[in-house]
């Protein structure tokens, strides 16, 4: 499970690539305190592939303002899928 809290960041920098979002950058937050890691993939939100931050950063809005419970990401670790629910 990926918390936001009371902070409206995911403390972490991606750049775009062909299958995803790749993480560059990470920093204490909560994609860190869920245990994502640097070049670790974010691919899909609920289940739709990611080809640009946007649809993600529409989400973590749409979360911390209230008007959605819950988002689903899928990420790539080390070749293997996992999943987390993006709450706040």
């Amino acid at each position: 499970m990926v918390r936001l809290g009371n902070s409206d960041k995911f403390r972490a920098n991606w750049v775009v690539a062909p299958s995803g979002l790749r993480i560059v950058r990470l920093t204490a937050g909560p994609l860190k305190m869920a245990g994502l890691q640097i070049d670790d993939l974010i691919i899909a939100l609920d289940d739709q592939p990611l080809n640009s931050e946007i649809p993600l950063l529409k989400a973590r809005d749409a979360i911390f303002a209230g008007k959605l419970k819950q988002a689903k990401l899928t990420v790539m670790h080390r070749g293997r899928s996992s999943s987390f629910l993006l709450q706040k």
